[in-house]
């Protein structure tokens, strides 16, 4: 099938414009729609840990109180005071008032309620009646609160309540959820007294809750193990977001709590801003397409034009007409061409003219045979070579414009590490200590141990106060007894090495193994123990490889070792601060 050089040419146009603008667009598309999607779960993620960051402050306010309750000698008096009797005493009413003040102390505190081994019940906002107390399961000793805390002294303890469902709320009738913290109370000689219950009603947390989500039409949840929503009366299946595609659901397990924050973000906004972006790179595809269409058919008529008139002259010569002249006005080679072809026009007039002088018989004959023998084929093999020239100059100039267009909408991405040094690290880790041991001082030792030749090495910056904690909350703390940190650095096996020591609790062969394997094998799902350490795995991972990271050692009741095993740099490595 003959298809002209203009079919050709535009065709041309099609194929190295249209498809690389629709490929540039809908990458783009794509790529942006990953970056939406990345940016509402980082942003999900942030908004979840401050949330957890406000909620675990809070809940340390609780535990601390409830362990100044356990001291205080009013309280545990008192129950000497009744010792086996249930009736009403003098120093009741002083200590209902003491309790009163311990409430308005912390916000968000409703009561406080004291159930003593012998069953007598005091709280802060009102006062029980001891038949009553005796009577209700839910505030007896017999309740699962209470055993929980008699089972487990050393630790607080949180419970849920559905709304209606806890009796040491305040105000009747309860229209809230509520979480208790509750704690065994043991007198100097370290025999139980009675547990502490301080009542929190849900309203007060759905505060910590608050966040720009609310701007945004989303909502965050805290959640209970048994799918109660503390923040809301509702139960979690009744919250239709969390399964409608419309909405981004993010969920984060409280460390060492039974609770989980749920944040729900309607993705209106974004689909909205991904559409106009769609319509925009449609729009402008359109628009390209129109501009170099134009240009196309612009550019193709100044090169097709001449060859067109040329077309027409020769076969006007080709017919006998050696009068005419090609004259292209393109300053180009068109205008090489139009000079040879007009000098062979002038030079074939001129030797019939000069054939016909001289011999007139023979200037037919001779005329007829240069009719008969002279053929354009120079001339048409010239314009093919020509075409040819223009169509790859011109292609050139288009695939130029095309890598112009793409290095115009190209993207890229990157990232930094903060990077210190061990000095740095020990000292914002002795300031860590400083703190804690002004709140654990009966408990808590610490010493620091550097090597001179690792005081000044490069190291990634807070890797080392999550394994401190650990070692504090885990380790000292959950021991009992007084115990001490050892944190040392030195160079060992071409690695800088920084070991954490506790000689607290430790732990079991079966629990060790289980951290270790999170460590090399971290699941999706947040567990409620081990974060502080996979988050320094992770770091360590990514930054230098897996030949670096933790090892883990430990013992129960002996104490535990962790070790972070981290890459000698240089002290010119780029941010090192």
């Amino acid at each position: 099938m003959h298809r002209s050089i203009k079919y050709r040419l535009f065709r041309s146009f099609a194929i190295l414009v249209v498809i690389p603008t629709l490929i540039v667009i809908l990458t783009i598309n794509y790529f942006y729609f990953l970056n939406t999607r990345l940016t509402i779960t980082n942003q999900g993620n942030a908004v979840a840990a401050e949330i957890e960051t406000s909620l675990l402050d809070q809940f340390a306010r609780y535990e601390s109180l409830l362990d100044f309750i356990e001291h205080d000698a009013m309280v545990v008096g008192f129950a000497e005071d009744q010792g086996t009797t249930l009736t009403h005493t003098e120093n009741e009413g002083d200590l209902i008032r003491l309790l009163q003040g311990y409430a308005n102390s912390i916000e968000g505190i409703d009561s406080i309620t004291i159930l003593y081994t012998n069953q007598y019940l005091v709280n802060s906002a009102y006062q029980f009646n001891e038949l009553n107390a005796l009577n209700s399961p839910a505030i007896s000793i017999d309740s699962e609160w209470y055993q929980t805390c008699a089972i487990n002294p050393e630790k607080m303890q949180i419970f849920n309540y559905q709304s209606g469902q806890n009796p040491m709320l305040s105000e009747k009738p309860h229209y809230t959820s509520s979480l208790s913290f509750c704690k065994m109370l043991r007198d100097t000689h370290g025999h139980p007294v009675a547990v502490a219950n301080i009542t929190v009603r849900g309203d007060f947390l759905g505060k910590f809750l608050t966040s720009v989500y609310s701007q945004q039409g989303g909502q965050s949840y805290l959640v209970t193990t048994d799918q109660l929503l503390v923040n809301s009366p509702l139960h979690l299946s009744q919250i239709t977001s969390l399964n409608n595609p419309q909405y981004h659901v993010t969920r984060r397990a409280i460390q060492g709590l039974p609770l989980t924050i749920i944040n729900v973000l309607p993705l209106r906004p974004y689909n909205s801003s991904q559409l106009t972006f769609i319509l925009l790179g449609i729009f402008s595809t359109f628009a390209f397409m129109v501009l170099y269409f134009v240009h196309a058919r612009y550019t193709s008529k100044q090169f097709l034009q001449p060859i067109d008139d040329l077309r027409k002259l020769m076969q006007e010569a080709q017919k006998g007409n050696l009068k005419v002249s090609f004259d292209p006005h393109t300053h180009d080679e068109f205008e090489e061409l139009a000079m040879s072809f007009n000098l062979m026009v002038s030079e074939i007039r001129d030797l019939i003219s000069q054939v016909y002088v001289e011999q007139s018989n023979k200037r037919k004959a001779e005329i007829a045979a240069l009719r008969a023998h002279i053929k354009p084929h120079f001339l048409y093999n010239t314009l093919d070579t020509i075409h040819w020239m223009a169509r790859r100059r011109e292609n050139d100039k288009i695939v130029e414009a095309v890598d112009a267009l793409s290095d115009l909408f190209r993207v890229g991405f990157s990232s930094d590490h903060e990077l210190g040094t061990v000095r740095k690290e020990f000292t914002h880790i002795e300031s860590y200590l400083k703190i804690q041991k002004l709140r654990y001082e009966d408990i808590l030792d610490y010493e620091l141990i550097i090597d001179p030749l690792a005081t000044d090495l490069p190291l990634q910056m807070t890797i080392l106060q999550p394994i401190v904690e650990n070692a504090l909350y885990h380790g000292i703390k959950e021991s009992g007894r007084k115990g001490k940190i050892t944190i040392s650095a030195y160079v060992a096996n071409k690695e800088l090495n920084l070991c954490v020591h506790d000689n607290g609790q430790g732990m079991s062969q079966e629990m060790l193994e289980t951290i270790r394997l999170r460590l090399v094998s971290p699941s999706e799902e947040s567990p409620n123990h081990g974060i502080g350490l996979m988050n320094v795995q992770m770091r360590l991972n990514l930054s230098y490889g897996g030949s670096y990271g933790l090892s883990i050692e430990s013992r129960l009741s002996e104490g535990t070792t962790v070790c972070i095993h981290h890459p000698i740099l240089n002290q010119t490595t780029p941010g090192v601060t």
